[in-house]
This record gives C-alpha cells, structure tokens and sequence, in this order.
C-alpha cells in the first residue's frame, strides 16, 4: 500500500493563498471571513511547517517571497481544480440545469437565434450558454453539450458531425462591382485577402482553399488577419478586402464567382 502523500496543515492553504493574492494579511481576513489574527497564525504554522519564511512583512502590507510565489501557483491549480470538479457535481445533481459550450461565431448565427424558442419550449430547464474561442478540445468549462466547426485535436467527448457547410469567398456588392465577370482562383488570389487566425487545424485558410483550385498560396500576403471570424466578414462586408464566408455568416455579402 503507498503512503499517503504529505501534505502541509490543510487548514493554512486558502488562508495562505488569499494573503499571498491580496498581499495583505487584514484583507485576507476579510475576504474569508476570519480574524486577522487567525490568518496571521496560519501563516506562521504553514511556514514553520516548511521551514522557509514565505512573505516579507512590511508596516501595511506584505510582499510574497519567490518560494511563496511558486507554493500559491500550485495551491490556485488544486483549488480551481477541487472547483470546477464540486461544480460539475452541483449541476449533475440539478437535472434542471444544461450548459452548452459553443464556438463564438456559432453562439451567434446558430444557437442563439433558437434558444428562445428552446427555452419556452423547456421552461423547467436553466439554461447556460458558455462561447468562448477556445477548442472544446482544450476548455477546462464543463458542459453537457458543445458546438463547433471541425475538430481542433483528439477529443475525450462522444462527438457528432451535425451538417456540412460551404466555404466560399465572399466581399462587399460594391467590391463585387469592380471584380471581372469571369474570375478565376489565380485572379482571386491577387486581391486583398482577409485573413482568420484560428486555433482549428481543420479551418479552411486562403491556402487550403485556393488548393483546392490548384492555385498556390497567395502571393499578396500583407493582408489584414483576425482572431474572430465574424468580424473578418463585417470588415469583407465594409469592400476592404475578400473573405472566405459561409451560409450562416454572409447574408449581407456578395460572392464572386471562381473558376
């Protein structure tokens, strides 16, 4: 049988943790609702229990030592740790509760636009919608359901391809208006491309797309670039530039054809 592991006193982490955050033994106090004195106490126990002294103690304030530092990092982990696993406890218990973690574009063209309905459809149901640009991959969010485009890595999650979509580069009608009638990837390739930096190894970038046409990767290479997607297609949608759009997002712009 393995030991346990040796811990220090449990009861001198959080103090320790607040007053190392706050720097500041009184407001530590506050925050949890202890004497100052008793948070003063834990403090000495915990360093006495390592055998290093962990703050610098000024007249109002005291200053975290390098040792002390590194300690609160590890001691916030397990905490956000315990956390987020009592949370996800809490809401297996609500059966009355459903999160969903979408992708911040879909949150906006595709969840939202029906969740009223959903809800009154469900009143009895509470319901939270987490978006965040974060891959569902990596997010340490708990959540009942996920919606996204493509897949960013491997996944823990039983996933489900829900539709298919058409990737197509779309611009303003006043761009539109100066473009040939007849355009052709290589052509498209010499305009102003806006450009999506996305944490998603299965988004579809200028060079995957003009691929597809047998045409290289761009060799305008100074344009714009953004983090969300729905802003790319509103500044493609002001004619500075050529997107690449889809369905859900290019209800107000034009698309030029490509051969």
């Amino acid at each position: 049988m393995s030991e346990p592991p040796r811990l220090p006193p449990l009861a001198t982490l959080v103090p320790f943790e607040a007053a190392c955050r706050l720097q500041n033994f009184t407001r530590a106090a506050e925050e949890l609702h202890f004497s100052q004195a008793t948070v003063s106490r834990r403090i000495a126990e915990l360093e006495a229990h390592l055998g290093i002294t962990l703050f610098q103690r000024q007249r109002y304030d005291v200053i975290p030592t390098g040792d002390a530092e590194v300690l609160a990092a590890s001691i916030r982990l397990a905490l956000g740790e315990i956390s987020r696993t009592t949370g996800l406890l809490r809401r297996r218990s609500d059966v009355s509760s459903m999160t969903v973690y979408s992708d911040l574009c879909l949150a906006t063209s595709l969840v939202t636009p029906v969740l009223g309905d959903f809800q009154r459809s469900n009143p009895e149901l509470k319901i939270r919608l987490l978006s965040s640009n974060e891959p569902i991959e990596a997010t340490k969010e708990d959540f009942d359901i996920g919606v996204q485009y493509w897949r960013s890595g491997p996944s823990l999650y039983h996933v489900e391809a829900i539709a298919d979509d058409s990737v197509y580069p779309v611009c303003s009608p006043g761009f539109a208006d100066r473009l040939p009638a007849e355009l052709s990837a290589a052509d498209l390739a010499e305009f102003p491309l806006l450009h999506v930096a996305y944490d998603n190894t299965d988004w579809v970038d200028w060079p995957q797309f003009l691929a597809w046409f047998d045409t290289e990767s761009p060799s305008r290479t100074d344009g714009m670039t953004f983090t969300s997607d729905q802003v790319c297609i509103d500044v493609a949608e002001r004619g500075e530039g050529v997107a690449l759009g889809w369905a859900e997002s290019c209800s107000r712009a034009s698309t030029p054809g490509c051969s």
